[in-house]
This record gives C-alpha cells, sequence and structure tokens, in this order.
C-alpha cells in the first residue's frame, strides 16, 4: 500500500457505536471480527493501547482499507465502496465497484498521493476479473486493468509512477501470479512468485524496488520479497519469518518508517491481531483484544502517525471453501 493521509488506526466493523473514550483522543482504528462474528472497528493509540470501539451503519462484510485526505474508504462484500471520515464516522457510499466492474465482491483497496483509489473485485468463478482507478474528488472510475488470466485478484498497489500490481491467487489452472500495468492500463509485464502457496496481499517498497507478498497459509514465513528492477522482476529476494503470525492475510508497507503492517488470523479466539513489523520480521508493536477473531487488513497514516486494520468475519471460511473447490480459481 502507498502513503496515506487520516489521523486514525482503523479495525473497520459493520455496526457503529463508539466506547470507551472519544474518537478524537485515538491514534490507531482496526477493523475485526468480534467474538459474536461481527465486524467491528477498534481504536488504538500508536502504541496498541486500546481506546474505543465503534460499528458503521450497514450490516455488509467489509473487506478492505485504505485512507487519503482526512476520509477512510471501506470495501465490502455487497461491491461497494464507503467513506468514513478520520474518526470512524460514516460519511456515504464513495462508489459501486459491483456496477462499474461486473464484480459483486469488492477486493482490496489502495491510494495513492495523487487523489486516485484503486480496487479490484472477487469472484468465486474462473472468468476473468477486473481492477479498476477512480478518481477521490469525482468519484469516476477512470481506468480499468485487466487480463484473461486474472481471475482471482486478492491484493492491489500503486507506484510513484502510477503503475499498477495486481497479485492473482490461483494455485490451480492460471496459476499465482503479479501483473505489471501502466497508468493507461497496458501490460507491462508479469511473474509467478516463487515459495508462496496462497498469495493474499501486496505492497510496493519505491525506495528499493521490492514488491512484499503476504502468504495466507505460510505459517510463520508469512511474507516474501521480490525485486521490481527491470534487470530483476520477479526474482525472489527474501523470506521473512513472523513467528506472531498465523494466518496472514493484509499487509501494508510505510515507506516512512520502513517497515510492514501485517494482519494475522486464527482459529483460536484471541490470537488475531495487526503487527507493525521490521522487514525482518521482528515484532515492533501489536494490535490485539481478546475478542478479535478475524483481522483482513491494514493501513499505516502518518498525519499524525496512525494506523488502520480491517478485520471480516467468515472470510477464513470463504477462502478455505474456495481452495476445496478448484473450478473456482
Amino acid at each position: 500500500m502507498t502513503i496515506k493521509s487520516a489521523t486514525r488506526l482503523v479495525l473497520l466493523a459493520t455496526f457503529g457505536l463508539l466506547l470507551a473514550r472519544p474518537a478524537s483522543s485515538a491514534d490507531v482504528a482496526v477493523v475485526a471480527c468480534d467474538m459474536d462474528w461481527n465486524t467491528r472497528l477498534y481504536l488504538f493509540s500508536l502504541d496498541g493501547t486500546f481506546l474505543a470501539s465503534s460499528q458503521g451503519p450497514a450490516p455488509n462484510y467489509y473487506t478492505s482499507i485504505t485512507a487519503q485526505g482526512g476520509s477512510l474508504y471501506v470495501s465490502d462484500y455487497e461491491g461497494m465502496i464507503e467513506q468514513f471520515n478520520a474518526s470512524g464516522h460514516y460519511i456515504g457510499q464513495f462508489a459501486d465497484v459491483g456496477a462499474d466492474l461486473l464484480g459483486s465482491l469488492t477486493g482490496n483497496l489502495d491510494c495513492d498521493s495523487r487523489g486516485n483509489l484503486y480496487v479490484h473485485n472477487m469472484g468465486s468463478h474462473s472468468e476473468p476479473r477486473n481492477a479498476g482507478r477512480y478518481d477521490l474528488a469525482s468519484g469516476d472510475l477512470t481506468q480499468t486493468y485487466s487480463h484473461p488470466d486474472l481471475v482471482f485478484p486478492c491484493g492491489i498497489d500503486a507506484d510513484a509512477a502510477g503503475n499498477v500490481y495486481v497479485v492473482n491467487s490461483a494455485a490451480v489452472g492460471v496459476e499465482n501470479r503479479v501483473y505489471k500495468f501502466s497508468p493507461d492500463g497496458a501490460l507491462l509485464g508479469a511473474f509467478a512468485p516463487d515459495f508462496i502457496d496462497s498469495p493474499a496481499d501486496l505492497a510496493v517498497d519505491e525506495e528499493n524496488e521490492v514488491l512484499f507478498v503476504s502468504d495466507e497459509f505460510g505459517g510463520a514465513n508469512a511474507v516474501h520479497a521480490y525485486s521490481l528492477a527491470d534487470s530483476s522482476f520477479g526474482v525472489h529476494i527474501k523470506t521473512i519469518s513472523v513467528p506472531a503470525v498465523d494466518w496472514a492475510v493484509g499487509l501494508h508497507y510505510e515507506p516512512l518508517l520502513g517497515h510492514l503492517f501485517i494482519t494475522s488470523s486464527s482459529p483460536s479466539p484471541g490470537s488475531s491481531a495487526a503487527y507493525e513489523i521490521d522487514t525482518d520480521g521482528n515484532v515492533i508493536h501489536t494490535y490485539q483484544l481478546p475478542e478479535l477473531t478475524l483481522v483482513l487488513d491494514v493501513v499505516y497514516v502518518p498525519e499524525p502517525a496512525t494506523l488502520s486494520l480491517l478485520a471480516l468475519s467468515g472470510l477464513v471460511a470463504i477462502r478455505r471453501m474456495r481452495k476445496r473447490a478448484p473450478a473456482t480459481r
């Protein structure tokens, strides 16, 4: 994910009730699934201290979160992108991705510093899926990105030049693959990421020309790094072992810190969390509560230093069902 601009670390949720101290005092907001399988928004200080809990107005399963210009943008399984302010209060619908990209399941999100939002749709069938770029000011879809073998996109990011990276998770058939598109949608390159079972998300480190990909079922070997340099595009650089992570899902690289943020979901209640880690896998901060079960996405927001996480009930079960049905990949 690229640099975000908001004021909280947000774990997104499905309903809205603010608890504990006011949201204005929060540094971090996170979206996660609680013990009753409701997705909720949790507010934390940057060091991981829990401050408050909140829920949005619609009972939709959120899938990803990004932030820009003091707003949070949240995708859901109804094909919508919803907009919240930095305190987690609902503003309204930003875009109908289901109608624009012809897919009802909205996937991961990312924003850039030029006022664009990137999103892909998801699917449980083998037909190609699309990704798109929206203008944050107008809400208009301004570009699409597609490929015949892009059947199950599960992560998207953009670099400073406007090039877009989408990872496809399809272990059978068209295979796991990372696609690079130009700003106008032309395919610039693709590679099959080595040493990875089930890609879940990706994040770009522009300065060092590195692409990080999370492996949902990689266990301790939760993240892999690949070269983005023209001379070695797609070459595996290293595996980042993260002992704290169980099922790795959301992934974000923060250039201001040189750190990664990763979410972990676990079958054991209270074991799911989000983590700030260095690129060697050492845990810097942990965002966790006993009630958290599934945690999906995370984004660091640097004004002031803040962070946003997303957790989704049922996500792991959905992914498990897809893995058991090769025809859906």
